[in-house]
């Protein structure tokens, strides 16, 4: 037999965040993505993190219930929708969003992230 454990996050760290429009959100998952880009959305905020730097560290933090995120872009919409599809400059882009509002640690941080004034 196997034993489950659940050991949920206890505490969220946020080391850098900025608050952006939704647009330009977009256009920053695009020109820092290397293969399909997404999204997240949780209770009303879309956003994408950044987690430590290395693997090591994260997983220290995480048997500790810490997770860690070195940078967090955000911007505020209301409504979920499972594409953004939007022109630019750099012409017609789409991007996939995916709602996590069922993840506890992302309902945490969606909260936060609406009190928060950004950078």
């Amino acid at each position: 037999m196997v034993d489950v454990r659940y050991e949920p996050v206890r505490e969220v760290v946020v080391h850098d965040a900025t608050k952006m429009s939704v647009k330009d959100l977009v256009v920053l998952r695009i020109a820092s993505s290397t293969s399909q880009p997404w999204l997240w959305w949780c209770d009303g905020v879309l956003f994408t993190v950044s987690f430590a730097a290395d693997a090591k560290t994260y997983d220290e933090k995480l048997e500790k219930g810490i997770m860690v995120f070195n940078r967090v872009f955000y911007a505020e919409m209301p409504a979920y929708v499972p594409i953004i599809s939007m022109d630019t400059d750099f012409g017609g882009i789409k991007v996939n969003v995916e709602d996590l509002s069922s993840v506890k640690v992302y309902k945490m941080l969606a909260t936060w992230a609406k009190s928060h004034k950004g950078d």
